[in-house]
């Protein structure tokens, strides 16, 4: 199995103009705002059309870990915030 590092992850802010299931994050603000929603869009050389699962690691959760299902890869990034941990 392969890990590779994410490093210039683009940044689109269309709002709610676009699938869910596009290949890439939708980050969606607690308070539900639409104009908060931002979309995470793996680099090409990372493409994959189905992330499939998010989960946060290390000690600050602020490691992204993305399911990546059509290609088989898990891949990893820094998040711009903690996430939130496992329920033990």
């Amino acid at each position: 199995m392969q890990t590779r590092e994410l490093v210039d992850l683009e940044l689109v802010t269309d709002g709610l103009d676009f699938p869910l299931v596009n290949g890439g994050v939708v980050d969606i603000p607690a308070d539900g705002d639409p104009d908060g929603v931002v979309h995470w869009t793996l680099p090409d050389r990372l493409a994959d059309n189905m992330v499939t699962n998010i989960c946060f690691g290390v000690p600050d959760l602020t490691t992204a870990y993305l399911t990546c299902s059509h290609t088989g890869r898990l891949v990893r990034c820094t998040w711009h915030r903690p996430g939130l941990a496992l329920h033990t």
